[in-house]
């Protein structure tokens, strides 16, 4: 899911080759690890685990039913999608005020 969401928002398959500069690959490198951050929220807040109390995290489901559901994937994939253009809108209106 993470690298589908790099290929739809940073498009690094539209270059003139299959080989990445070093600014692109940093791009690519901190894209992975924010999508992954924000994948993991989403899947916090659609409840598909959960903080123990103890530490740690509880599973509500398997990992792997959930992206085995094309109807989970679908939600998971658009609420990440949606926060990614939140942060987005977030950081052109800070621009915007400099």
């Amino acid at each position: 899911m993470v690298l589908s969401l790099i290929f739809v928002r940073l498009r690094p398959q539209w270059g003139e080759a299959l080989s990445l500069t070093a600014e692109e690959s940093n791009k690519i490198t901190t894209a992975a690890q924010n999508y992954a951050e924000q994948l993991w929220t989403v899947c916090k807040e659609k409840g598909f685990v959960t903080a123990k109390a103890t530490g740690g995290w509880e599973v509500q489901r398997h990992f792997r039913s959930v992206f085995c559901s094309v109807v989970d994937c679908q939600r998971l994939y658009g609420a990440v999608q949606q926060k990614l253009a939140d942060v987005e809108l977030r950081e052109a209106a800070l621009d915007t005020k400099k």
